[in-house]
C-alpha cells in the first residue's frame, strides 16, 4: 500500500534529508512543496500512484548524474534557507508578530 502524507506542515525529514544531500520525493503539498523544489532537489507528485513513485524513484536510481546534482541542490537548498539560526530567528519574528496582532 502506498502511503505518502497527504498533510504536512513542515518537512522536517525532507529538509533534514536535504543537508545529507539526499533528494526526496513526495507529494505536491502544503509543506513539502517549501522544501521540496520540484525536479531541482526532489520530486514532488501531485497523485502519486504506486506505478508513479515506482517510476519516480528509478529515475533517480537509472540516472546517476541526475541523482548527483539533485542531491548537490537539495543540500544547498537546505543550507541557504533552513539552517538552524534562520529558522529559530524566523520562529522568534513569528512568535512577537503574533504578540502584537
Amino acid at each position: 500500500s502506498l502511503n505518502l502524507s497527504g498533510r504536512e506542515a513542515f518537512g522536517t525529514v525532507v529538509i533534514e534529508a536535504a543537508f545529507f544531500g539526499i533528494p526526496c520525493i513526495g507529494r505536491d503539498i502544503v509543506g513539502l512543496r517549501d522544501s521540496i523544489k520540484d525536479g531541482e532537489t526532489g520530486i514532488l507528485l501531485t497523485s502519486p500512484t504506486p506505478e508513479l513513485v515506482i517510476n519516480a524513484i528509478q529515475q533517480l536510481l537509472h540516472d546517476r548524474q541526475y541523482l548527483m546534482q539533485m542531491g548537490k541542490s537539495a543540500r544547498s537548498y537546505a543550507i541557504s534557507h533552513y539552517r538552524g539560526d534562520l529558522v529559530r530567528d524566523r520562529w522568534v519574528d513569528a512568535i512577537l508578530n503574533a504578540k502584537e496582532n
